[in-house]
């Protein structure tokens, strides 16, 4: 079955296929030929992404239109990445995103014959607990300390750090939403590991503490929160201490190997860091999520 999948960028001042960089209008993504082309309409960007799909069974459900959408948003921003370092007239085109771009139009194709022809809307929908965090962080009198850390200058790292992490995933900037993740988690619990490891000590020092900390792999950190020092309220969760740590190894493949992230694990992780955050911000016990599955 073949694909084609179109987007229309709107407010995008340059052609994506500048002929500056003379970029291919075949492409080898994850596995998959795509062809993509491009069309200038007026102050708009058209831009046609056509792929197979072998041995597709029919009928087409949702769970396919969905991978669809986010194979023909991964090559577009795939595409685009490249555009703007090596073309100098495109740094302002942004990644494709619901902020950028509202809808795909999908058509599929049997030999010939038109199956499938159809408008996907783009939605952005919000990780489970980040919702949740956000819902807490909102109800009467939770944030009463909002004016006073406004007024002093200061703030809750990790609170800012999760939502600069969403508003990156919205904006289709994957990395750093990830980046945005770890930090944030980083920035919450080293203070409560830093305060374990010093009443451990003899002399009960931060700063030896500290010390002890920088040489523990982060990994070790998040068994020990899991395990012993937060254990009472995350030691029922083991399934978010694995994605804990598969998180810190996507953080670090971003860093030293210039990994590129997908929207999956964009979403994946911001949900992982939220319903972290949120059971240690609000002492959350383990009854909190009796009617869960266990994650």
């Amino acid at each position: 079955m073949v694909v084609r999948a179109e987007l229309s960028l709107p407010f995008w001042t340059q052609y994506l296929d500048s002929e500056d960089i003379q970029v291919p209008n075949r492409i080898t993504f994850n596995g998959t030929e795509f062809k993509l082309s491009t069309q200038r309409i007026n102050n708009d960007t058209n831009v046609a992404v056509t792929f197979e799909i072998p041995n597709l069974v029919l009928p087409i459900n949702e769970i396919i239109l969905e991978r669809i959408k986010d194979n023909t948003i991964n090559l577009v921003n795939h595409y685009i990445y490249h555009a703007r370092t090596f073309d100098h007239y495109s740094t302002d085109i942004v990644m494709v995103s619901p902020r950028s771009v509202q809808e795909i139009r999908i058509q599929i194709k049997n030999d010939e014959t038109l199956i499938y022809d159809d408008n996907f809307l783009l939605k952005q929908t919000h990780p489970k607990y980040f919702q949740e965090y956000f819902d807490m962080l909102n109800e009467p009198g939770a944030f009463d300390v909002f004016e006073d850390l406004v007024s002093n200058n200061n703030h809750l790292l990790y609170i800012n750090l999760i939502f600069d992490s969403y508003y990156a995933l919205y904006d289709g900037r994957f990395n750093e939403s990830i980046l945005n993740c770890c930090t944030a988690i980083e920035s919450m619990i080293i203070p409560i590991l830093s305060e374990w490891f010093s009443k451990q000590l003899f002399h009960k020092k931060l700063t030896d503490a500290n010390r002890i900390l920088m040489e523990i792999p982060m990994a070790l950190k998040y068994e020990m929160l899991f395990g012993s020092i937060k254990g009472d309220y995350l030691r029922v969760h083991p399934k978010l201490l694995e994605k804990a740590k598969e998180m810190h190894k996507t953080r670090n493949k971003i860093v030293h190997t210039g990994f590129q992230a997908s929207k999956a694990k964009a979403e994946l992780f911001l949900n992982t860091a939220s319903k972290i955050i949120m059971i240690l911000h609000f002492n959350m016990e383990p009854e909190c999520f009796k009617d869960e599955e266990k994650e």
